[in-house]
């Protein structure tokens, strides 16, 4: 666990989760950190709280110093030439259409209909390497047999 945070190390953070266990009135929320917009994989704060706000749980994976730790700010590669990467790696030859940008994520959907009937995402984020956060692209697609 990351010690030190500065000011900036928290200034973006995002809830990706917040719901309540109906059978014990358990609060679990979940928070994103995130760098200039840009999420950091698995950089998550778990808060667990009772009905009365107890707090019972407190996971921390954030990351402190940011600003030293990230390797870039924006992508050597497009996120059309890493979406043909990763398909080609996977042996599947297409070239999924554009279908939207989700700004909140920054998140490129593509039709993945040439290959599954599941659309493709392709985000941005920051994966933790080591002590460093390098810029990189999350692709997410399904294969042919699911």
């Amino acid at each position: 666990m990351d010690q030190g945070f500065l000011q900036e190390d928290l200034a973006d953070v995002v809830v990706r989760d917040d719901y309540r266990s109906a059978h014990n009135g358990v609060r679990h929320q979940f928070v994103r950190q995130r760098w200039q917009g840009v999420e950091i994989w698995n950089g998550d704060l778990a808060i667990h709280t009772r009905g009365n706000g107890e707090l019972l749980c407190l996971n921390n994976g954030f990351h402190s110093r940011l600003a030293k730790r990230v390797n870039a700010t924006s992508p050597m590669i497009t996120p059309e030439a890493a979406l043909r990467s990763v398909l080609r790696k996977n042996g599947l030859d297409a070239a999924p259409t554009s279908t939207g940008f989700d700004v909140e994520t920054n998140t490129y959907l593509y039709d993945g209909a040439a290959f599954s009937n599941e659309p493709v995402r392709v985000q941005l984020v920051y994966q933790p390497v080591k002590e460093r956060l390098v810029l990189a692209w999350n692709v997410n697609h399904y294969t042919p047999d699911g």
